[in-house]
């Protein structure tokens, strides 16, 4: 349509504002899943403020018309498709802005045939993007694109619908307003980091359907927390069970919305023996069928796995989570000198009967974010050490070991089936623990202080770091799932300093 088609908005009798709009470009690649349209409005009249509490009140009051040759057609909210695109689009025509000023918004319409992965898949790409004001997904979990959609690129201008671009949309930006700019080379910047913030499959031609899985610990302890697993299982099409002790906040009433159920169950830290009975008394008391069971929390891994094998679900074995939660057995099973000890009489027993030379490293077997993790130079440090492990929180048994000066990283990896599908490492800067770390007077821990991506470790040592742990996995018998390690390169190339 040509710039001479205006849109007005009513309410009642009260014209609250008069905006021109027209086509400025299409973008389409090929190959790509994609094309994005973009649109200009243009202000004509003044608009009355209305804010959005008062919009949303007046939502079924409001009229809007394209008038065209004197002609008035009257788009209602059912032609946009989504409820989500026609508010957007009221809320843009609703923004006061001054007189004559363009606003530029930009659909990206699917062309693939498939599912989309998540509905969300496209904000979050876009999350931190200077040029965008605000963005709006119009897509649904698990929402199926139907067919193979002809670019808008080979049509006439005169001839592309408003609200059928809104319907074709899978969500709309609302680009920042840049003093000065030419709209077309705005676009064209957008266009770039949409290039290479989509540049990958977020349509698959797999089919997807809701899955239910069963989450022990509600790994959220309060709603300041944050939800985004919750919003992420939803964008995902997953509904969540929610197994956590009596009194959780997620259990209240009031969010009930945010998962699909809510049972209390006995969970403690360091796990009791009978948690896996707990875990399978819940999953009979929901009743229902449900398609996978996992956890946050490192310690219930081997909990969650029993009780996965016992009703015939997906898991790696109990033995495999075992070892790979337990900081002894880890460093058995990766063949370094490890000695493990509950107590301090054989803390120093071990220390003596294996003459082991300072210094040494103490830390719980079943610890987590370097709680009670010690350098230990002395034979008064391993006193205090031991002395200082919290057992209530993580369990009366430690693990010695000798300390290693060499680079920490850590390792995050992807894995299928067996296959790896992600592989990246990032230096740790040394710990005020560290022989070569900062100095903060008394306070020596290994809490991280900061990481470095990428790596700027030899490729060597990269490549070593990418075969010895995905070896170590493999063995273990974890073959699928998101692992992260963290380990030190012993004998390294290189070094921090000063």
């Amino acid at each position: 349509m040509a710039a001479s088609h205006k849109i007005q908005i009513w309410s009642q009798h009260v014209l609250l504002g008069e905006h021109t709009w027209r086509v400025l470009r299409t973008s389409y690649r090929e190959n790509y899943q994609w094309q994005s349209v973009d649109c200009v409005l243009t202000n004509v009249n003044s608009v009355c403020a209305v804010g959005g509490a008062s919009l949303s009140r007046n939502f079924n009051d409001l009229r809007v018309v394209v008038v065209h040759q004197e002609k008035q057609t009257l788009l209602e909210a059912k032609s946009f498709g989504a409820a989500e695109a026609y508010k957007f689009f009221l809320q843009t025509l609703l923004t006061p802005v001054a007189q004559g000023q363009e606003r530029l918004i930009k659909l990206i319409v699917p062309l693939a045939k498939g599912y989309i992965v998540r509905s969300d898949i496209i904000p979050i790409r876009l999350h931190d993007c200077l040029l965008v004001e605000q963005i709006i997904s119009f897509a649904k979990p698990l929402q199926r694109y139907e067919s193979e959609t002809t670019p808008i690129l080979f049509l006439d201008k005169d001839d592309i619908s408003l609200p059928a671009i809104f319907t074709a949309a899978a969500a709309c930006i609302l680009v920042r307003p840049v003093p000065q700019a030419d709209l077309e080379d705005v676009s064209s910047e957008l266009d770039e980091e949409l290039n290479n913030r989509l540049s990958f499959p977020w349509i698959i031609p797999e089919i997807a359907r809701q899955r239910t899985l069963v989450l022990v610990e509600a790994n959220s302890s309060h709603p300041g927390d944050g939800l985004g697993l919750y919003t992420a299982a939803a964008a995902l099409g997953i509904s969540l069970v929610v197994l956590d002790n009596a009194g959780h906040w997620i259990g209240s009433p009031d969010n009930a919305h945010i998962c699909e159920a809510f049972i209390p169950t006995r969970l403690t830290i360091p796990p009791e023996r009978d948690m896996t009975d707990h875990i399978l008394a819940s999953l009979r008391a929901y009743g229902k069928p449900v398609d996978g069971i996992v956890t946050f929390a490192d310690n219930f891994w081997p909990h969650v796995a029993e009780a996965a094998k016992v009703v015939g679900l997906p898991t790696a074995s109990p033995e495999s989570f075992r070892t790979a939660t337990n900081k002894y057995l880890t460093s058995i099973f990766a063949g370094h000198q490890a000695y493990h000890a509950s107590s301090l009489a054989q803390a120093i027993s071990v220390a003596q009967e294996h003459d082991l030379p300072y210094p040494l490293i103490v830390k719980p077997c079943g610890g987590w974010s370097s709680e009670g993790v010690h350098r230990v130079d002395s034979r008064s440090a391993l006193e205090d050490a031991v002395s200082a492990i919290i057992a209530s929180r993580h369990g009366p048994e430690f693990v010695i070991e000798p300390y290693c000066d060499g680079p920490e990283v850590d390792v995050n990896l992807v894995l299928q089936d067996g296959e790896l599908l992600f592989f990246e490492v990032c230096d740790d800067l040394p710990k005020s623990a560290d022989v070569n770390g900062p100095s903060f007077g008394s306070l020596t821990n290994f809490h991280e202080l900061g990481s470095v991506y990428p790596s700027n470790l030899p490729e060597a040592e990269i490549q070593l770091l990418r075969e010895t742990f995905l070896a170590m996995l493999l063995s273990l018998g974890l073959r699928s799932g998101v692992m992260h390690l963290e380990g030190r390169i012993e004998n390294s190339a290189v070094e921090y300093t000063t």
